[in-house]
């Protein structure tokens, strides 16, 4: 069994071999083969685990901040909530790997496969991305407001309304009931006065009728 001697202790690297709360801190793990190897709450910080094998490893709650893992076997391993911070992870292959509530903040991610993974719950703050899962680029203001480019179905959705008609050579905005002009009123015809009453007859009429 290959023993090396790691920060003033002996331990076996060799696979599945139990390694729970390990002391492996800055060990030089260069193509060591950890195949199903429990490594619970082992501390890896700023180990070199370049080319390791960690296939079906445990390594649940497992400190890697800073650790080198370029081109490492990570398939199906579990990395349940293992701080990942700052890890040099390029090229690793963490197909079906387990990454539920792992933090990777500014984690190199960059070429390496996650096929499968589960990343439910992990934080990704500046974490460098593979391209296929890279956030597409923002859309540029000029575009969405121009009438000459038509954006797409996800931005035109969230576009005020204005916008989207304006293309469609529509003058109307809901936003803007200002502009939308009353109907016209038709002038009032004035009210017919009532007729004058009559005049009472005078006494000279009177007495000529008598």
């Amino acid at each position: 069994m290959p023993i090396r001697t790691i920060n003033g202790r002996e331990y076996d690297i060799s696979p599945g071999v139990d390694l729970r709360g390990a002391d492996l801190r800055g060990a030089n793990l260069f193509n060591a083969d950890l195949t199903g190897a429990n490594l619970f709450n082992a501390d890896l910080t700023g180990a070199n685990l370049t080319g390791v094998n960690l296939t079906g490893a445990r390594l649940i709650v497992a400190d890697l901040r800073g650790a080198y893992l370029r081109d490492a076997n990570l398939t199906g391993a579990n990395l349940t909530d293992a701080n990942l911070q700052g890890t040099y992870l390029r090229g690793a292959d963490l197909q079906g790997a387990d990454l539920t509530d792992a933090n990777l903040n500014n984690a190199d991610l960059q070429g390496a496969n996650l096929t499968d993974a589960e990343l439910q719950g992990a934080s990704l703050v500046n974490t460098v991305l593979p391209s296929s899962l890279a956030r597409p680029p923002p859309q540029p203001r000029s575009l969405v407001r121009s009438p000459r480019h038509r954006p797409p179905p996800e931005i035109a959705a969230i576009m005020p309304i204005r916008y989207i008609r304006a293309q469609d050579n529509i003058v109307q905005s809901l936003r803007s009931p200002s502009r939308i002009r009353s109907p016209r009123r038709l002038p009032r015809s004035p009210s017919p006065s009532p007729p004058n009453p009559p005049n009472p007859p005078t006494q000279t009429q009177c007495i000529t009728d008598i």
